[in-house]
């Protein structure tokens, strides 16, 4: 289900919103899978403004009422964590939620998503201007 979602995903952002692949650096399956979308060398197109200082981690489901699975909150853990071995990721990131930096973002619906985030030493209420 999770690879049908990314196909499905990346095939909205080419053929519906004319972008070259799909604007994610990673998707976060419920299954407990990272699918590489742009990968952490390649600047994603998910959030304009931002695209360039950041990576984009998008999860597949839907929070609004539901936590996201704890397979995708544990393996989010590792890829940053990983992301910080290869450089990719300072040691002092921050995790922002895309509508705090863009109060159109769709993902303003993600409330339990969020709130799995909020406990998380990286994770930022304050955005810097």
């Amino acid at each position: 289900m999770c690879v049908y979602r990314v196909r499905m995903t990346q095939t909205l952002n080419i053929e519906s919103q004319n972008h070259d692949d799909i604007i994610y650096n990673f998707l976060i399956g419920g299954d407990g899978n990272v699918y590489e979308g742009r990968g952490w060398d390649a600047i994603g197109a998910h959030l304009r403004g931002f695209n360039s200082d950041s990576i984009s981690f998008a999860y597949i489901g839907t929070f609004k009422k539901q936590k996201p699975a704890e397979k995708q909150m544990d393996v989010t853990k590792l890829l940053l964590e990983e992301g910080v071995r290869l450089g990719k990721l300072s040691q002092d990131y921050k995790i922002y939620g895309a509508y705090m930096l863009d109060p159109t973002s769709t993902d303003v619906q993600s409330d339990e998503l969020y709130n799995s985030f909020k406990g998380w030493p990286h994770w930022s209420e304050y955005v810097a201007q």
